[in-house]
């Protein structure tokens, strides 16, 4: 179990600008997202101290005052924005841009990137020994079984200690991440039910077009028919047309996909852009739709004899 200032993905955070005082003193250049955290936070999470330490109970504290030297740890993306290939272990921060900012905040270690307000977001973030004067409070407990079964045991060890106390937010982090999903679940939904009539409607077009088309030939089939073409050329004569269109609706559609992969991409949680099996499956869909609207009336059209095709209107 641990105790922490932060509400993960409740999309609110404490942020701040920081000071740095490394082989020059400079300022971040945009916020950086905070947490105060208890001895043994990250482990409860997963997370993976990469570089250094974490943190003890020599390191807890309060935020304020001159005295001593104090510990933070920070994430990937801050030691890689603000130190790049250098280890920022040993260096010094602060609260704040003022030019009088004390540095007297050391960082002893690294941990991997996590999704702090939201899944969607990469920021840099900065934590601090938690303390007993920090405004917030929430626990982070890893448990064994159930999540039900986990929540009822820790509903009743707090009844026991204070049948008062009220528990608000009791979810496990499974149930964060779908509340922090919720509306990108819903654009996948409403996308995946657009995508699914529009294909249907390219469908329908697609077979309705081919097939008029095919028809219209089917005099020029029965003269070919009737100077000595067979079946099989005839209806090939009609399929290479067709498989000509798809190759370039093919070589048009996804040059235009990749224009607008970015707006995909920034719009749905997870989902990549470049599908390679959506894409397949999509486009083989209209290519096997394209070829049976061909093949079907040419097929049709030369099992007719050459006299009943000549006169075909």
């Amino acid at each position: 179990m641990s105790v922490a200032g932060v509400n993960l993905l409740s999309g609110g955070s404490w942020n701040n600008p920081m000071t740095i005082q490394a082989d020059r003193r400079f300022v971040t250049d945009r916020m950086v997202l905070m947490g105060a955290v208890s001895p043994g936070f990250f482990r409860t999470l997963g997370t993976a101290v990469i570089a250094g330490r974490d943190f003890d109970e020599h390191d807890a504290g309060p935020f304020s005052g001159d005295g001593g030297a104090r510990a933070a740890v920070v994430n990937e993306s801050f030691a890689r924005r603000y130190f790049g290939s250098a280890s920022p272990l040993g260096q010094r921060i602060g609260f704040g841009d003022r030019p009088d900012v004390k540095t007297d905040i050391e960082i002893v270690g690294v941990v991997r990137d996590f999704a702090y307000r939201n899944l969607r977001e990469q920021s840099e973030q900065a934590f601090f020994p938690f303390a007993g004067d920090s405004p917030g409070v929430m626990f982070y407990v890893r448990v064994r079984g159930t999540p039900a079964a986990a929540l009822a045991s820790i509903r009743t060890a707090v009844g026991r200690v204070d049948p008062t106390l009220p528990l608000s937010s009791l979810r496990t982090m499974d149930e964060a991440v779908d509340r922090s999903l919720n509306t990108e679940r819903m654009l996948a939904t409403l996308s995946g039910g657009f995508a699914g009539v529009a294909l249907l409607l390219s469908v329908v077009g697609l077979y309705g077009v081919m097939a008029f088309v095919v028809t219209s030939r089917t005099q020029e089939i029965g003269i070919r028919m009737a100077l000595g073409a067979t079946r099989r050329s005839a209806v090939w004569l009609v399929v290479a047309d067709a498989v000509a269109m798809i190759a370039a609706g093919t070589a048009i559609a996804l040059p235009c996909l990749w224009a607008v992969r970015r707006l995909v991409e920034a719009q749905l949680f997870g989902v990549q852009a470049l599908d390679a099996p959506t894409i397949a499956a999509a486009s083989l869909t209209l290519a096997g739709v394209a070829l049976a609207a061909a093949m079907l009336p040419a097929w049709r059209a030369a099992s007719i004899s050459p006299t009943d095709a000549l006169r075909f209107e």
